[in-house]
């Protein structure tokens, strides 16, 4: 039995089976520049987190404390944004191609 054969029916497509909304999908695929669902807002978030870190590190209140409030802050902020960036290029950028229900049809 073929590999191809074995996975008929279970959601998975040759080239010439795609379905017509992966195929469109691929048509409008944004550009990195386009303000939405692309690379710009990822770009764009770590410019602003990278502000937010250098404020931290340049305002921080002298005292005895300072290296460890400093870096408290910077490393909160860049945890953020790397939690916020890998959820959002998994949306973008699927690892798995959404199917069509026998349901819904």
């Amino acid at each position: 039995m073929m590999l191809s054969e074995s996975r008929k029916g279970d959601g998975w497509f040759s080239h010439a089976e795609r379905p017509t909304f992966l195929s469109r999908r691929a048509r409008l695929k944004p550009t990195i520049f386009s303000p939405t669902m692309s690379g710009f807002p990822v770009i764009l978030l770590l410019i602003v987190t990278l502000g937010v870190m250098t404020s931290a590190a340049l305002f921080t209140p002298k005292g005895p404390h300072q290296v460890t409030i400093r870096t408290a802050i910077m490393l909160t902020v860049a945890a953020c944004y790397l939690l916020w960036m890998v959820t959002y290029m998994a949306q973008l950028h699927p690892l798995v191609a959404p199917r069509r229900s026998p349901l819904a049809e």
